[in-house]
Formats: C-alpha cells, structure tokens, sequence
C-alpha cells in the first residue's frame, strides 16, 4: 500500500511548532485564572469495577436498541481511516 504524502514527512515538525511561542522561556502575557478547586469532594467512588461492569452490561443493550440510536452513531464517527 502506497503512503498518501501527507505521511511521508514525519519527521518534520508541524508548523504550528516552529514558532517563537513553543521555544522555552517564552512568556506570551497572559494570566491564566483558574477555578479554585479546593472546596471539591475527593472521596474516591465506592463502585466497584465489577459493578460497574454490571451496569454497563445492564445499560448498554437499552441504549443500543434504543431508536435512532444507529444513525446517531453514524454521525459520529470520522469518516477518513488513517494508518500509522
């Protein structure tokens, strides 16, 4: 199978990479503001992965046949298969 040349220069970085911004030490300005997070609940699931592999078993044929649900899917996906 012939590589599409698209494929062939691999090794060549993007484009987008050779930029100053993507050289170390580079402040582009911005300040970022992050959402405190410290008031969030960390305790950790009590599920099981038994159980949770139950309840996938358990939904799954109820999404599966539910109606649409093949032509939802279809949109979804991508529609170009790449080889790596």
């Amino acid at each position: 199978m012939e590589l599409k040349k698209s494929t062939t220069n691999l090794s060549l970085p993007a484009v987008r990479e050779t930029g100053p911004e993507y050289r170390s030490g580079f402040d582009s300005g911005l300040e970022l503001e992050f959402p405190d997070w410290s008031g969030q609940n960390s305790v950790p699931s009590t599920a099981t992965a038994d159980d949770m592999h139950r309840l996938s078993e358990m939904l799954l044929p109820r999404i599966t046949t539910r109606p649409g649900f093949d032509e939802e899917r279809l949109k979804s996906k991508i529609a170009v298969e790449f080889v790596l």
